[in-house]
């Protein structure tokens, strides 16, 4: 969980122009792996999206089997409502209603997966 929080609400460097070229020398010169995960193809960005939460909801379906579905589902919209929220406080960042759902679809499958995993389990 650390890391997602670190991933998704780690502040953006603001550069003065949006010139691809300018932050292709930012990143190559004075970024980490934190900094160009955050600016990378936006494909890549919204399966990152899509599998933010999976693992999460796998981890507290194992943890607390007791919990329902949806306590487990409205969980992770809450966490996904944190984190977008967050990110409008946040230099660089921006909050998106697509990556909210995004998230909210991959924690629904996490559930889906583990749910499926339990029942051929037994």
């Amino acid at each position: 969980m650390a890391i997602v929080l670190l991933f998704t609400l780690f502040p953006r460097p603001l550069l003065e122009t949006s010139n691809p070229g300018e932050l292709e020398e930012f990143l190559r010169s004075h970024a980490n792996i934190f900094y160009k995960i955050l600016y990378a193809d936006t494909s890549l960005v919204y399966v990152g999206n899509y599998l933010l939460l999976f693992p999460l909801t796998i981890l507290v379906s194992w943890v607390f089997p007791s919990w329902s579905i949806l306590k487990r589902f409205f969980g992770a919209i809450l966490i996904s409502g944190f984190i977008e929220i967050s990110q409008l406080l946040i230099p660089g960042r921006v909050s998106d209603l697509v990556d909210f759902l995004s998230n909210s679809f991959g924690a629904a499958v996490g559930i889906l997966v583990y749910e499926m995993w339990l029942r051929r389990k037994n």
